[in-house]
Order: C-alpha cells, then structure tokens, then sequence
C-alpha cells in the first residue's frame, strides 16, 4: 500500500533524496496569486477570442478551470504541503466533467496532473517522475479521475436526457393544449360517475362552462332530457368496452343544435375507467340535410305527379299512335331526314315494315323525286312551317306511285325546328285519272280543230256559195226593177246589202273557226291576217313581232301557237280594258317561245290562284295549258296591276321526234 500512502504524503523521500521542508507563508501566497493570475488570464484569453467556436468553449472553460483548481491548490498549499497534491484538484475534474463533458474534464485532469506535478511534487518546478510510488500515485489520480469523469458524464447525460424529456414533455403538453384549445371540436373527459375531469375550449365557449365546472355531471349543467341522453351513451361506451357514435343534441338560446360525438373508453395506469369523447357541431349539416330531406320528398312529390302525367300522356301518345295507323294515308316523321315513327297506313302504301324504314332517309328508301331541290323545300319549310306538293315515289315491289304529300314542321319546347312531321296520300288513281281525263281533253280539242276546220270549209264552200248564188239572183231581180212595185226594188235592195253583210260575217266566222292560211301559207301570214282583221273589228291595237327564222313548223305546233294568240287577244279585248297589245314570237334551237302583253288591269287573285291550282272554271286559260301540256311546253300566266303577261314555251322535239 506504499502507493496509497504516496498518493497521501508525496513528500516522502527515497534513501537518494532529501526531505524539502515546506515553503513559507509568503512564499506560498506569492506563488499562489502567481497562479491564480496566470489561469485566469490563460481563460480570459481563451474566451475572449471573437473566432472563438462553440465547440471549442467547453475546452476554454475546461481549462480555465484546471487554472483555477490549481490557484485554489497554491492557496492550500500552506495546510496541505506535499501530502496530498493530487486531491483538491479532483474537484476541478468534476466540475469540467459535469459541466463541460468528458472531453474538456480529460483536458482539466491533464492540465491538473502536469501543474500539481509540476508546482506541488518534490523536486518542485520539475516534471520528472523519481520512483515507482509517484508513477503510482500519477495513475491512481489518472483512474480516479476517469472514474468520476465517467461517473459525472453519465449524470450529466442522465440529468441532460432528464431536462429535454420535462422540456419535450412540456412543449408536447403546451402543444397538446394549443391544438385542443384551437380545434373546432368539442373534446371533454368524464370518470365512470360522469363527473367532468377534462373540457378544452371550445366546450367552455359553447356552454359556459367555467374552472368550477369541473367535477359535476351532465345533469348539474344540462336539462334532464339532455342530461339523461348524455348519461345514457356514457353507460352504452363503458358496456361496450368501444368507440360509440351518437348524435346527441343541446339547446342554445332557444336553438337545438346536433352534434357528431365519437364516445371511448380510457382506463389509467391505476385502473380506473374515464369516458373521452369528442363532439362535432353538425347542426348547419342537419338543417342542409332536412332541408334536402324534404326538397327531396318535395322532388319525388312533383317526379310522381309528372310521372303520372307522362304516363297519361303516353297513353293519349299511344291512343294517337293507334288512330294514326287507323289512317289509310302513310304518316311518317323525320328528325335530321332520317325516319324516326312509321304508322301503319306507311306500311300497307308502301309495303316495308316500322323496323325497316326507321333510320333511312325518304330519298334512299322510296327513290322519292321531289318538284324541285330539296334544300329549298326544307328552306321553305323552315321559313312557312309547311309545303305541300307532288312527290313521285316507288314502292318496296317496284310500282311506281303519285302521293300529294303535306309537310308541317315539329318543333322543341324551346320553338327550335326539331324535324317535319310528313303525310303522303296516294293519288295513283286520281293522277291516271287526271292524265286519261288531259289525254281526252286532247283529243276533243283536236276534234274540236277538226270540226272547226269542216265548218269552216262547210261556210264557206257551201253557205259561201250559196249566198252568192243567191246574191246573183237578187241582182237579176234588181236589173229588172222596172216591172216591180217600189216596195218590192226596195225590198230586194235591202236584201241585197243583208246578203252582204251576211257573207262578210260567214267569212269572218269561218276564219275564226279555222283560218284557212294557217294550212295554206303558214303561221306568220295566218297571225298577220288575224291581228289586222282584229283591229278592223275592234279597237284594240295588236303589235306582232316575228322572228325571220320561224319558218314551218309542225301543223299541231302552229295551231297552238294560233290559239295561244287568238285565245289571250280575245281575254285582253274582252276583260282586261288595255287598249293595245303585244304579241312576241321567238324561235331558238330548242323551243318556240309565245308571248302575249297587255297593259290592262290583271287577272283577279281569285283566277290567278285558281290556275296556279289547277283548278279553273271555264274552257279558255284550261284550253291553252292542256293544248301546251299536250306538246310537253309550260305555260305561265303573270299578272299585276299594270298588266298581264301570258308566256308559252314550246319545245321544238319531244320524246326524240321533231315538230318542225
């Protein structure tokens, strides 16, 4: 144990050395001021650098401390002498270890082991190591200090862990005050009687509660009725062992409000159970919800009666549907000129079935020929609402057929045109009708020109003769008028001048009924003849413009043409009241054009309309279109307040055979 007792009283000598007695008073104050100054200033230089880290502090202030601990040994020197160096400076090494850490404590020990040994150890001012028992003592201060160091390291790691877990454990306390103080729900806990332990808030705004509140029940702070639904779900969640939700309600200044509240059960470390709890205002979600609750049952009230409705107009739609396929005529509707209904009565007309004609067009399903474009027809449609024309059309076995169809258009709820509703009535008969009715009012014109013709020739190869024959005689009798009584030269006279008057009108009349130029010399020499004879018979005066190139033409062709003429001077003297007419006659390549003006005062709407139709009474404006439809021409009529214009094209070959 010879090292304990060095590390005790160093100053023990060795046979080779001898004792050195201690300094004096003075000499150790001296001393100790010497050190004192020096570790000080050693620190103050050390922490008074400006570049001075962090990391390099803890060191300063490690030896700072050594310097200090080794001032405080200089000044117990005079007590302690050499017999204990070591001891007083551990308290240096502690310090450094449970402030500064392991690190700068190393540091203090060193730096206190080398100044002890240095100013404290025999030979003084010296860091030799004489003999074995001070080498023991340098390592029993170098063991003791690294055990305190490690002892003070781990309290201070332990102390340091203990301070950040209260510091962490505070801000997650602060934290979890802020977070349930701020959150929009309503967080609360009560033990297992229903006592309050817990409220954040929020639940103090909402109902008041106050620091005192804590410890009572639902039934100190709320109505029995509430109360008790409150108690009632507590009970429930402490049962169940679970998280419950319920909708629980409360009255705020005569206003019930809902909440969302999500009930659990908590047990603490010493088993006692509690009941968490968070509640939501829900109440502005409940009202939205009754309030879509009954615009619901309100919707479902008015989808009901339309329904209803829709229903009974389905059935009026299908009643419809049914009278419609009752009709004999085809009725059908297009949307975007595709079909989309086909009744019965398309069905039987046509013969192709509802599922075979939806989705086709009129065009491409019955080969439809239309008057004219159909995109005017459509233009037309859209601007009046209806048309109505001829169409021509095949049926699904090949037959050809007429239909007079009539078109109304089918609009949206917004006035938009949605389609055309489209109705066809077959007028095959009445069309072969119509032509068999044109073909024998062809034949009786021409067998009226026929008859015209023989009576013309009749007045005038018969009659004509006759009453010249008769005239002959008369002028005998007249040369012989000496032996007749005056009554009877006069008489006979008179006679006479009756036969003539009588002649020129069975002329006249026979050239009315048939010139006779028209066959001899042609149409141009027969139109001036008639024109002049015209003029002389009446007031009316009749300009004829021909052109050269006319020539001959067919003998049907230049009867309709005289006809033309003679039928439209006759109107003009007869009803218009124009005191002059034209007539122009053009020929072309392809067709003779006939044109009759006057400056009267027009055809009435009433006749006007009535050609336009089709329908006219009397034989004169029907006798000119059938004699022009006849050869395959087109007759119009144009009339105004200024006058009227009757224009007839006639083609110069049809069907590949010429009229010239």
């Amino acid at each position: 144990m010879a090292y304990l007792k060095w590390f005790s009283h160093p100053l023990t000598t060795t046979p080779n050395q001898q004792a050195t007695h201690p300094p004096t008073p003075e000499t150790d104050l001296s001393s100790a001021s010497r050190v004192y100054k020096l570790g000080r200033s050693m620190a103050s230089a050390l922490l008074s650098r400006q570049n001075l880290s962090n990391s390099a502090a803890p060191y300063a202030l490690a030896i700072a401390t050594a310097a200090v601990a080794l001032g405080v040994r200089e000044l117990l020197d005079p007590f302690l002498g050499d017999h204990i160096p070591y001891v007083p400076l551990l308290a240096g090494v502690v310090f450094s270890a449970w402030y500064f850490g392991s690190g700068p404590a190393i540091v203090t020990c060193l730096l206190t082991l080398l100044g002890a040994q240095y100013w404290f150890v025999q030979p003084r001012h010296s860091l030799t190591i004489l003999n074995t028992a001070e080498a023991v003592g340098v390592l029993m201060y170098l063991a003791f200090s690294a055990v305190l160091i490690g002892i003070a390291e781990s309290s201070r790691r332990v102390t340091a862990n203990l301070q950040t877990s209260v510091r962490e454990l505070q801000k997650a306390r602060q934290l979890f005050h802020i977070f349930m103080d701020n959150s929009p729900a309503a967080a609360y806990m009560k033990d297992e009687q229903g006592k309050y332990v817990y409220y954040n808030r929020t639940v103090e705004k909402r109902f008041n509660f106050r620091n005192a509140t804590l410890g009572k029940t639902d039934a100190d702070l709320f109505p029995e009725e509430i109360a008790t639904q409150y108690r009632e779900n507590d009970v429930a969640v402490l049962r169940s062992g679970k998280p419950l939700e319920f909708i629980e309600t409360s009255k705020d200044e005569a206003v019930q409000r809902s909440w969302l509240s999500i009930k659990f059960p908590l047990v603490d470390g010493e088993g006692k159970r509690f009941v968490g709890g968070t509640s939501l205002d829900i109440t502005e979600r409940v009202l939205a919800e009754e309030e879509l609750r009954r615009i619901h049952e309100e919707l479902e009230e008015r989808v009901k009666e339309r329904t209803t409705e829709l229903e009974r107009e389905a059935t009026q739609v299908l009643e419809q549907a049914r009278l419609l396929d009752l009709a004999n005529d085809a009725i059908f509707a297009l949307r975007e000129g595709k079909i989309t209904y086909w009744n019965s009565g398309a069905e039987r007309l046509y013969g192709w079935s509802r599922q075979e004609a939806i989705g086709q067009t009129p065009r491409e399903l019955l080969h439809t020929e239309y008057p004219k474009p159909l995109s005017q027809i459509t233009d037309l449609l859209s601007c009046d609402g209806h048309w109505e024309g001829d169409l021509l059309q095949t049926k699904r076995d090949g037959t050809c057929i007429a239909v007079v169809s009539r078109w109304s258009v089918w609009r949206g709820p917004e006035g938009t045109p949605q389609g055309w509703l489209e109705i066809n009535t077959d007028i095959s008969e009445r069309k072969r009708s119509e032509q068999e009715l044109r073909e024998l009012s062809v034949r009786l014109l021409q067998a009226q020109d026929e008859e015209r013709r023989r009576l013309a020739r009749e007045l005038h190869d018969s009659s004509g003769q006759t009453l010249v024959a008769l005239k002959l005689n008369l002028n005998t009798i007249c040369n012989g008028a000496t032996v007749l009584s005056p009554e009877a030269a006069i008489a006979t006279s008179q006679s006479t001048t009756l036969i003539d008057g009588l002649s020129k009108e069975l002329r006249t009349m026979s050239y009315l009924l048939h010139p006779p130029l028209l066959d001899e010399v042609g149409l141009t020499s027969a139109l001036r003849c008639y024109v002049e004879g015209l003029a002389e018979r009446s007031s009316l005066k009749a300009t004829l413009e021909i052109s050269s190139d006319i020539g001959r033409l067919a003998r049907d062709l230049e009867i309709v043409i005289f006809r033309i003429v003679q039928e439209s001077l006759t109107n003009i003297h007869r009803h218009s009241g124009s005191p002059i007419a034209r007539i122009r006659i053009a020929r072309s390549p392809d067709e003779v054009q006939v044109v009759v003006e006057d400056e009267g005062k027009g055809l009435p709407l009433e006749k006007q309309a009535n050609f336009e139709s089709g329908v006219m009474k009397g034989v004169g404006l029907m006798g000119m279109r059938e004699r022009v439809r006849q050869l395959g021409g087109q007759l119009e009529i144009s009339s105004h307040t200024k006058g009227t214009s009757v224009i007839a094209r006639l083609p110069l070959r049809r069907l590949g055979l010429s009229w010239v």
